[in-house]
């Protein structure tokens, strides 16, 4: 229902994937990131600070008109890979 919430549930997604792959957000080497409200950026910086931790992937973040449901307030883009 909010940013927060919403962050949450993408992160806790994305970690899942990576350990179901053997990986961790370590092995991230790039995330996009889709907000459809700029006021909601602090709100997501925090989220996505403690899900990375010491972590930090090549990052870019965009303020956009929509996504393709209007309750989504966001969407993540996650590269990873292993060398």
């Amino acid at each position: 229902p909010d940013i927060t919430a919403q962050a949450e549930l993408a992160w806790s997604h994305i970690l899942k994937m990576l350990k179901s792959a053997d990986m961790s957000v370590a092995d991230l080497v790039k995330i996009t990131q889709y907000l459809t409200r700029a006021e909601d950026i602090p709100a997501y910086v925090q989220v996505r600070t403690r899900m990375l931790g010491e972590a930090r992937p090549a990052s870019m973040l965009m303020v956009v008109a929509g996504l393709p449901r209007p309750e989504f307030l966001l969407e993540i883009d996650a590269v990873a890979a292993r060398s």
